[in-house]
């Protein structure tokens, strides 16, 4: 039997979302100190956590790229190694 909604490949990240909502509502957490993983770079996140909840967090994608949730969106993007701080137009 299948816990997946019709077209989703894997199941949303629901545990980190009831986490996430916890951890808000009872500590001092900020998702703007927080740097997650891949498999949270997932729309549906938001939606389960709640609005405003994971606002300011940010992570690493699959692809090597960053992404963050501003807003109630979750944008990507992918810096080149010369934007990288610290290097000075090296390859």
């Amino acid at each position: 039997m299948s816990h997946l909604m019709p077209g989703w490949s894997q199941p949303p990240p629901l545990g980190f979302a009831q986490l996430a909502r916890r951890l808000r509502r009872s500590t001092d957490w900020a998702p703007d100190r927080t740097v997650a993983f891949a498999s949270l770079q997932d729309t549906r996140l938001l939606a389960l956590a709640g609005e405003g909840v994971l606002d300011g967090m940010r992570g690493a994608s699959a692809d090597g790229g960053m992404w963050s949730v501003r807003h109630g969106w979750v944008t990507s993007g992918r810096r080149g190694r010369a934007e990288l701080p610290g290097r000075q137009g090296t390859q």
